[in-house]
Parts: structure tokens; sequence; C-alpha cells
């Protein structure tokens, strides 16, 4: 019997024993979940922390990108957002370009001001055609510039000249030249001397004075020539006298303005249906043929001008080489014109 009690009281302190060790394990679990929560603790704010700071970011670097892109593709137009102080017309119809001719990059347009919105319905012409007139125009001017011999540089004796075609694929060569290259030598070589022009943003209405300039060009320049970022024509009503920046001879108006290197040719003309109708002129054409007339013949203008309207002498001719162009604008003359 005392044995038996000996054999349980040894069977208890081991069972006593093993209970006590177990809970060890517990003990450990415990704390390691502690230390568990403890470790993971900083990782929900560190990722909510890191979402808002990257999510903006992708948002912030691509929403510029599409401006950048399609900035230089809208804003060709010559016409500045803030306009000059003499700043006087008032387009309704507008085109501008930005068109490669013959590595040549024309940057022109056209504004067909209000006074002529009861007159002109519509106008069109091609990108190349424009840039070709332009091209072609400043090509008469810097031929009359570098020849002054020609008769029609004599103000008293004009008369028409033929310019030969082997001149302009000169010019257009030199031009295309001092764009790629970038040389003051080859711009130079393509400067167009003392045309009279009127600055409109000097604020002391329309005084020409003389500038030289380099055509095509947008970039610094030496101090005695002006880059020519673009070139317009500006077509208007002479009975519209609210259009100042030029000079009026007539029935006609023309002149030459600039801002900020920008050029605008004024082409003015009274587009009088009656007389058309007095000369037994069908009115369509006549007005039409006086809207294309405007780009013939600016080049013999730009040339013939310094600082007048004017010679008391002179004869407006179109060169072959701009209107042979100009008979593919198309202008819609409104119906109802009486």
């Amino acid at each position: 019997m005392l044995k038996n009690k000996s054999i349980c009281l040894v069977f208890l302190a081991i069972t006593l024993l093993l209970n006590a060790c177990a809970h060890s394990p517990l003990e450990l679990q415990d704390i390691d979940n502690q230390e568990t929560l403890t470790i993971y603790t900083p990782t929900p704010t560190h990722t909510s922390t890191s979402t808002p700071t990257h999510t903006p970011t992708p948002t912030a670097t691509d929403t510029p990108t599409p401006t950048i892109t399609n900035t230089p593709t809208n804003t060709p137009t010559p016409i500045p957002t803030e306009p000059p102080v003499e700043w006087d017309l008032d387009p309704y119809i507008e085109k501008s370009i930005d068109y490669d001719l013959e590595g040549i990059r024309v940057k022109a347009g056209v504004i067909i001001d209000r006074s002529l919105e009861p007159i002109i319905e519509s106008f069109e012409i091609s990108d190349e055609d424009l840039a070709k007139i332009v091209i072609h125009s400043l090509f008469v001017v810097w031929y009359g510039r570098n020849n002054p011999d020609a008769t029609w540089l004599k103000k008293d004796q004009m008369r028409r000249i033929e310019i030969p075609i082997k001149e302009l694929s000169t010019f257009k060569e030199l031009l295309a030249k001092a764009q790629e290259t970038g040389d003051e030598a080859d711009w130079r070589k393509v400067q167009i001397n003392d045309v009279w022009v009127n600055d409109l943003s000097d604020g002391y209405g329309y005084i020409q004075k003389p500038y030289n300039f380099w055509p095509m060009y947008d970039g610094e320049t030496p101090q005695d020539v002006i880059g020519m970022k673009s070139f317009t024509i500006a077509l208007f009503r002479t009975t519209t006298y609210s259009v100042r920046n030029m000079f009026r001879l007539g029935v006609a108006g023309d002149g030459m303005n600039m801002y900020d290197g920008n050029l605008i040719y004024y082409g003015g003309y009274n587009y009088d249906p009656q007389y058309c109708k007095r000369t037994k002129r069908d009115v369509t054409n006549c007005l039409q043929s006086a809207v294309t007339s405007r780009f013939s013949c600016m080049a013999s203008v730009i040339v013939m001008t310094t600082g007048n309207f004017l010679p008391p002498y002179y004869t407006i001719i179109g060169y072959e080489h701009v209107s042979s162009l100009v008979w593919k604008i198309k202008v819609g003359i409104r119906e109802d014109i009486e």
C-alpha cells in the first residue's frame, strides 16, 4: 500500500512539472504576436504615405505633354494674343500656315478685315500656293534691292522688266541653306534691305522707317537686321476708315506694318459693286479680280514705297512669278451684293 502511494506521488510530481513547461511556448507565442504587431504597425502607415505621393506623379508629368506637342501646330497664326497698340484690324476670316516649301520653312497668313464681310463670303488658297506667293514676292523685293540699276527702281520711270527665272531658283536655294546652317554669312546673302515699315507697337501712329530683314527667320540677329518671323497679307475695304495703318490713294490703300518681327502687308480697295456695273463687268468676277490683284501687286508696292505711298509717276505691276499663282485663289462673293 505504501509502495502504491509513493508511485502516485512520483507520477503527480512529473505531471505538474510537464504542465509547468507547457506554458513557455504559449508565452513566447504571445510575445511573438506582440512583436509581429509592433513590426507590422508602421507598414500601413508607409503604404498610405507612398500611395498619395506616387499617384499624382504621373498625372503631373503626363498633363503638359500634349500641350507642348500641340502648341507649335496650333500657333502659327501671326495675330498676337494682345494686339499691338496701333492694331486696327478686325479679322473675320483668317488663314495661317507653317509650310515646308522646297526646304524653306514658310510662316505666312491671310487676314480679311470685317469691313469686307458684306462683300466676301469665303476665301480659299492652298498652303503651298500661299507659301509660294509670299516667297516669290519677297524674292522680287530682294532682287530689286540687289539690282539698283533696274529701271523699275527709278521711281519716276516705272516699266515692266522680266526677272530671270534662274534668279528665283537661286534665291530659294540660298534661303533654304541659310535656314539649314543658321550661319550669319548665309543669311546675309538673302538679306532684304531698305524695306519701309511701320512699327505697330511704338504708339506713334503710321510712320514708316527703313529696316533690313532676314526672311523667314526667328531668332537673335545682329543689331542692323530684324528677323522676319512671318509674312501676312491683310485685305480690307478702303471705304471703312477704321483701318488707318496705310497710305490711301484714290480707291486703293497699301502699307507695310510689323510687330515683333511679324510683317503685315495692308492691301485695300473700295470693292464697289456699282463701279463693276458701270464698267459693264460681271460683279462677281470684278470683285474676285480686285481681291487677287492685292496679292499679285504687293511686291511692286513694297519695292516702290520709300516713306510715302507711291511716287508721282508709277505703275503697279504683277510679276509672273506671283500673278500666275493668284488665280488659284477661290473667293466667294456674296450673292446679295447690290
